[in-house]
């Protein structure tokens, strides 16, 4: 008889692979669980894409039995990651058996951010690099205040900050930008990596107001100010009308600079002690850098009364009224808000006996009415501002025009003196009717049953204040005219 004896090929049984982490102990094992022997059992390795093929240190294979094998790894480390293949054969036939040996590895730094200074409207990138299994997820955040410390998720959708693979990246960076910022890598394994830095923008000098007006008045203390934020140490000079304006060289020793250091930049004072009408201005402040410079300007206008108005003439008059002309002074820096025409009898004091004719200030012709005629006066002008009065303007003298006297002689009497003559005395009008010097009286009469006009007779003034007239008609009427 012939004996046949048939071989069975392994078969090997697939063994769960556990995810391990850096450090811990490995074991591979390779069991067939179907097939004679002799078995041959062997192992490869088959390294990931971008490692070294070579079998890593620190492997040790252990035969446990004819049909078993394990791969032992005392201490895993991260080079031990890959595929691991068992083989199995025997004069039947062959078998394999793929497996993967996970090694989780904690988020480890490749490039750890650090503070970083940008200069102002600069685009900023800061990396955050780090490595793991899995690959960590690196983000972002930034603290809400100006300390460590509640940070917060930077705002989706703004084009001018994102991240990309981990780094920071600030389009045009402002002062805005300025802060803490935390970068976090984590992959689920180990408590992750957090570094927290400063990012400071370092920027050139900046005025908040490019020009202001700043009033004071004349021979009053002032003080210009100008602040101006940035980088330290900044540098401020002064200009006055684009000249250098420096205390040391000032004979005058009105002018005074201080300097005070601020948190977020410097504080520059001028100092005028007793202002000048040529203080009236553009005073500039000019800040400097290591980033560059800015400037302000204060447009300094210093006010004070008035001068007089001048060239006051007169333009017309009568008996009642005067139309004036002049000239509008200085104004002090400040609108003439009216004129005050003042005005005197010759006699009188301008403290006692002034009358005042207000004027608006846009106005350099006015009349002043309600005169008195044939009378002397005194006129002036005085212009007003917010700050107050001018000196008066030099003055003019008027005599303003005659006119007919206003009211009657007093104290008519006739008087019959024989059968022909009548005597008519009577009294000049009251002083303040006369209204110019009485240059005469007209005397009228006619006899009382006539129609005829009555007959005028002229009196001169200074000869005589009655008049004797004879006149053959006996009867006869009287009455006096006034002679203008």
């Amino acid at each position: 008889t012939l004996e046949v004896q048939v071989m069975a090929p392994p078969q090997l049984t697939p063994f769960p692979v556990v995810p391990v982490m850096v450090g811990d102990a490995a074991q591979l094992s390779c069991l067939a669980s179907r097939g004679d022997t002799p078995l041959n059992l062997s192992w490869s390795y088959i390294a990931p894409r971008g490692q070294s093929p070579k079998p890593p240190p620190g492997l040790t294979v252990v035969p446990v039995s004819p049909v078993n094998s394990l791969l032992l790894i005392p201490s895993v480390s991260e080079i031990h990651r890959g595929m691991y293949r068992c083989d199995a054969s025997n004069l039947a036939g062959h078998d394999t058996h793929l497996m993967e040996l996970i090694v989780n590895v904690p988020p480890r730094w490749i490039l750890e951010p650090t503070d970083k200074a940008f200069a102002q409207g600069s685009d900023a990138k800061v990396e955050c690099k780090a490595d793991g299994f899995p690959k960590p997820s690196v983000t972002w955040k930034r603290a809400s205040g100006d300390s460590p410390g509640d940070y917060k998720d930077l705002k989706p959708n703004n084009p001018d900050i994102r991240v990309e693979d981990g780094t920071l990246l600030i389009n045009n960076i402002q002062k805005t930008n300025e802060g803490y910022y935390l970068c976090e890598a984590v992959n689920g394994i180990g408590s992750g990596l957090s570094a927290v830095i400063m990012i400071s923008v370092q920027a050139p000098p900046q005025f908040e107001i490019k020009l202001r007006n700043q009033t004071a008045r004349v021979g009053e203390p002032t003080v210009l100010q100008c602040e101006a934020k940035g980088e330290k140490p900044i540098g401020i000079l002064w200009n006055m009308d684009n000249k250098r304006l420096d205390p040391k060289n000032d004979i005058s020793n009105r002018y005074t600079i201080r300097e005070e250091i601020l948190p977020n930049g410097v504080l520059s004072d001028l100092s005028i002690k007793s202002t000048e009408r040529t203080d009236s201005a553009l005073f500039t402040c000019v800040a400097t850098n290591a980033f560059g410079s800015d400037d302000t300007s204060i447009n300094m206008i210093v006010q004070e009364v008035p001068e007089a108005p001048y060239g006051l003439k007169v333009l017309d008059k009568s008996g009642r009224s005067v139309q004036l002309s002049w000239n509008a002074p200085y104004d002090g820096k400040s609108p003439i808000k009216k004129y005050l025409i003042q005005h005197k009898i010759s006699k009188g004091t301008w403290q006692a006996d002034q009358d005042t004719v207000l004027v608006p200030g846009s106005n350099t012709v006015a009349g002043v009415f309600n005169l008195r005629p044939a009378t002397t006066y005194h006129l002036r002008i005085v212009a007003e501002n917010e700050i107050g009065e001018s000196d008066p303007s030099d003055t003019v003298t008027i005599i303003t025009a005659e006119e007919a006297p206003s009211g009657p002689p007093t104290g008519v009497k006739v008087e019959a003196m024989d059968q022909n003559t009548l005597r008519v005395t009577w009294k000049p009008p009251e002083r303040e009717e006369w209204n110019g010097e009485i240059q005469g009286y007209y005397v009228g009469y006619k006899l009382t049953s006539s129609d005829k006009p009555y007959l005028f007779e002229t009196v001169e003034f200074s000869k005589e204040e009655g008049k004797e007239r004879r006149d053959p008609r006996l009867l006869c009427r009287l009455q006096t005219h006034l002679l203008g």
